[in-house]
């Protein structure tokens, strides 16, 4: 008498039974609580025992042999299956499976594969019910065709899939993207199913499913998608889009290329990596960053490769996509052979890890004096030089700016080491919040003092108050431009205008605010702190490790924020550095089109200008490139499609600042001279902190890009401004004027009443 397995009454096998590939993936199934038609297996063709009750009307009878369905070779159609079979009938169609193991099918399949001769091991059998299917059909969470792991494919047909499956007939096609809706809601059901299948088995997945007569649907089988292939390049902007949105400058592009390079150079010295492995990886520094379209991109493979260099990669890497915002992680296959890149042997890894902690531990303890130094250090080397930069010479400018090379950009110690602290305390402090208390990780790093963004929003609204009263405000107007005279829109982009080119967008924002305060009951713009409290951690150790992770992650936010701060300096000394090259050369603003290296090697070519002026200009009016992308060449390929419009009514972002804020939304794409009015929630794509001009005014913050530690999250927070970031889709499901209703604490948006 056979072996049996009942899905019904048995829970998983014991690794005794082998049920083969197709069996074990509807055994995973079941105890995913997805919706599977009971079904046994058996293992072989011998009698069934009495525990067998087949009281259904039919069933399918399938084969399940090891290694089918699996990702190295699907055997799919190889075996025979028999659909509608009687319970009389069911011994003699268990015999036809196990014997189509032997057909000569099988055996040119495996020549194909080149595994001819070998010998397949005899199938297991399954007995499923038979739903009487009312639409049935396949559905493929990736497209197999494009690649595209973001469409879901789904065939189906009136009645069985059979032939559908078989070839017999081609039945309908549609593709659903992700966030896109479609008006069957069976379909929108089943691509539901399809993308819940990828999630639970970790890979993209092809199923069969069914409705049966009434209106439910079955899932009767799920194998992974076999002609799918691992993407090689990978292109992300998830993060960096905050500092260089939209359509970048090749000057801008290269500068920032050349930054990143030498900067992580750096970072790697400073945690010990050995000077070889660090040679050894030039071309992976030099290619941290792409430009596709004129948009800039993270290299995120070159950014793993970087970050495998250190080790702890698997936590480091988790940090890193929370602080970059990367919404998608790392496929297993690259993760793999990234980590096989960088493998040197356990011994040879243990004395790696061993330095990288001491290293890491020293730049912790002596942060503090690192980072005076480098003050002292930037405030040295960007005095104003004794001529003005309106006077020098071309080889005065580039000596200034190789100056600002040497004694900077080559020795931007403390901003790494700030940085990979506050990525690490962080990620720390999520963890342990949610372990050992109630606590928020985004209210406990609020209300951290001393953080320099805050200053521009608060010395606004001081004008602001001055203005609104009648009193003059020229002073601070001119100590404002003074200190903050660098920051603006796109303030990292060298071809953006700074306050100190323009003050009247500073100007206009003043007077605007002052407008609000004169019709505003007093302390009406003021909004609350979050509390600086939380339920204390039992335990000994617990109750003094957590204040010191806390400790740790605001005071290196608070400075992360303030060493942002200097970059903004450097990059508007180097603006005006190459603004008046742009004269020197004699061609103006078109130098933002030359590459840094071109200007500072005197290889000006005004024919590579004046063609890449025309191709940027063609960049400004295309679609761009979507956020992330996905590529099984060198090339980067995408398909252009019109953005999703979501009929959804809520969305869940990251929740960064607690309030929760109800009006009407005001969406912003470029900010240049919109006022916000009273009451509106301000909703972006992106911002930079040149937008913290608008945040005053703002009742509340929405941002489709940006993670827990990104600017706009960060400012939000310690201006006590309702906000939400990590929206997908947002300014396309968002219109001007619709009334939205935000709760920063949870992360949930909903548009109560659409516009019009």
């Amino acid at each position: 008498m056979t072996r049996i397995y009942d899905s019904a009454n048995t829970g998983p096998p014991g690794p005794e039974f082998a049920l083969g590939g197709k069996a074990e993936a509807l055994v995973r199934l079941t105890v995913g609580d997805f919706p599977v038609p009971r079904f046994y297996v058996c293992e072989s063709d011998e009698p069934l025992p009495p525990s067998v009750k087949l009281d259904a009307e039919s069933y399918a009878v399938r084969s399940s042999a090891i290694g089918e369905d699996s990702g190295e070779h699907s055997f799919a159609g190889q075996f025979e299956s028999y659909l509608f079979v009687k319970p009389e009938d069911i011994p003699a169609r268990i015999a036809d499976v196990i014997d189509s193991a032997n057909s000569e099918r099988v055996a040119a399949y495996l020549e194909e594969k080149g595994e001819g001769g070998e010998s397949v091991p005899q199938p297991r059998v399954i007995i499923q019910e038979m739903i009487d299917a009312s639409l049935a059909g396949v559905a493929f969470s990736a497209d197999p065709v494009s690649n595209d792991r973001d469409t879901v494919v789904i065939s189906f047909v009136e009645g069985t899939a059979a032939d559908l499956v078989s070839g017999d007939v081609e039945g309908e096609t549609i593709r659903l993207r992700e966030g896109e809706i479609s008006d069957d809601e069976r379909m929108n059901e089943v691509a539901d199913l399809a993308r819940r299948s990828e999630a639970y088995f970790g890979a993209p997945q092809d199923i069969e499913w069914c409705f049966d007569a009434a209106g439910k649907l079955w899932i009767v089988q799920s194998r992974p998608i076999t002609t799918l292939r691992d993407p090689v390049r990978i292109w992300d902007n998830s993060n960096i889009a905050e500092s260089y949105s939209g359509v970048t400058s090749p000057l801008t592009f290269s500068f920032a290329k050349r930054i990143y390079a030498e900067v992580y150079r750096q970072f790697c010295r400073v945690l010990a990596v050995p000077r070889a492995r660090i040679e050894a990886s030039d071309s992976v520094f030099n290619g941290m960053l792409d430009q596709i379209r004129g948009r800039i991109y993270y290299d995120l493979v070159n950014w793993y490769r970087v970050l495998a260099l250190l080790p702890g990669f698997s936590v480091n890497r988790e940090f890193m996509e929370g602080m970059m915002g990367v919404k998608k992680p790392f496929p297993p296959g690259l993760t793999a052979a990234v980590i096989a890149e960088n493998r040197r042997g356990k011994f040879a890894d243990t004395l790696a890890l061993v330095a990288t902690v001491f290293g890491l531990i020293r730049q912790a303890v002596r942060l503090e004096k690192t980072k005076s130094e480098f003050y002292d250090r930037l405030d040295d080397a960007l005095k104003l030089p004794e001529r003005p930069f309106e006077t020098m010479s071309r080889e005065e400018l580039i000596a200034d700016y190789e100056q600002l090379e040497d004694r900077l950009l080559k020795k931007w110690d403390a901003p790494l080491i700030n940085d990979f602290l506050a990525m690490i305390g962080f990620g720390v402090l999520q963890k342990l919040a949610a372990k050992w208390t109630y606590a928020d990780p985004n209210e406990l790093v609020s209300g951290t003092e001393g953080m320099i963004s805050l200053e521009p929003a608060r010395r606004i609204r001081q004008m602001a108050e001055k203005a609104a009263a009648g009193e003059n405000y020229e002073d601070d107007f001119e100590a404002y431009l003074e200190k903050f005279g660098d920051r603006c829109l796109e303030e990292l982009k060298l071809e953006s205008a700074t306050l100190r080119d323009d003050p009247a967008p500073l100007r206009v924002s003043i007077e605007r605010l002052a407008d609000r305060l004169k019709n505003e009951p007093t302390g009406s713009v003021h909004r609350s702190k979050p509390v600086d409290s939380y339920r204390p951690p039992s335990g000994f150790f617990r109750k003094r490790i957590f204040p010191w992770v806390l400790g740790l992650a605001r005071n290196r936010i608070r400075d992360r924020e303030n060493l942002r701060f200097e970059r903004t300096r450097l990059f508007g000394r180097v603006r005006r550095i190459v603004v008046q090259l742009g004269d020197r050369y004699g061609i103006g603003d078109d130098i933002f089109f030359a590459k840094i290296e071109e200007v500072l090697a005197d290889k000006i070519d005004s024919e590579k200008i004046a063609e890449r002026k025309s191709r940027w200009a063609e960049f400004e009016t295309e679609m761009p490139p979507p956020d992330r992308i996905e590529s099984v060449t060198d090339e980067p390929a995408w398909q252009d499609r019109e953005p999703v419009v979501s009929s959804d009514t809520e969305k869940v972002g990251t929740a960064c600042c607690p309030g929760k804020v109800a009006g009407p939304a005001r969406v912003v794409l470029n900010p240049k001279g919109v006022e916000i009015l009273p009451g509106e929630i301000l909703v972006a794509r992106q911002t930079d902190p040149g937008w913290v001009m608008l945040f005053p005014a703002a009742s509340g913050l929405l941002v489709e890009r940006g993670s827990l530690l990104s600017h706009s999250a960060i400012v939000s927070r310690e201006l006590g401004l309702p906000s939400v970031v990590g929206l997908s889709g947002l300014c396309d499901w968002i219109e001007t004027g619709d009334l939205v209703e935000m709760d920063g604490s949870t992360g949930k948006v909903k548009i109560l009443e659409k516009n019009g």
